[in-house]
């Protein structure tokens, strides 16, 4: 027997945490679509100015769930809170020095009055940078990569709604009896009267 069709909404109850750090560096750091991508794109550093890759770092950390039914509109809610952790790199090709410059704008992006807002609209918080900036700068075939790593933490509420009808499958059967009727109760009589 198949189970009974739900309707369901994302996993996220807004964006995902990964496109949120994206979008917010790409506003505040005033960079092109070109100029950002996430890990699991297929991109190529440009030979000149900044590129900025963010990508989940780790195992991510349930801080809490739950699960309930919201009688108003006799859907089951699920809810999980998890700490993501997201390294985001900074790289420029030499001699272009932009990624060593502009490395500390990460900072100062996460933490604008951009970023609070775009928090608060898709349920998560930003904690600091967990890191220093790690200089990962390496020969890249016949130039050198300037390349700097940080990582901050992402706390977000992934919701899952869901129908539930099967609260409504139950039978159950209602006995009314008739009420008992109502003693009178007299003192002048035993046991009440010595």
């Amino acid at each position: 027997m198949s189970p009974v069709a739900t309707h369901n909404t994302p996993t996220t109850s807004a964006k995902e945490p990964l496109k949120v750090i994206c979008d917010i560096l790409q506003s505040e750091m005033g960079l092109t679509a070109k100029q950002i991508a996430t890990a699991y794109q297929d991109y190529k550093i440009p030979a000149d100015g900044l590129f900025v890759v963010a990508g989940y770092l780790g195992p991510t950390e349930i801080i809490a769930s739950q699960g309930y039914l919201d009688t108003a509109t006799n859907e089951e809610v699920q809810e999980v809170v998890v700490r993501h952790m997201i390294q985001i790199d900074l790289m420029s090709m030499a001699p272009d020095n932009s990624a060593r410059i502009r490395k500390e704008e990460i900072a100062l992006a996460l933490r604008s009055f951009y970023s609070l807002k775009e928090q608060d609209l898709n349920n998560i918080g930003i904690a600091w940078l967990l890191s220093d900036f790690i200089d990962a700068s390496a020969p890249e075939g016949t130039t050198m990569l300037n390349r700097y790593v940080t990582t901050c933490a992402v706390t977000a509420l992934h919701r899952k709604v869901k129908t539930a009808g099967y609260l409504d499958g139950f039978a159950i059967d209602l006995n009314v009896a008739a009420p008992p009727a109502l003693i009178q109760i007299d003192p002048a009589t035993a046991p009440f009267n010595p």
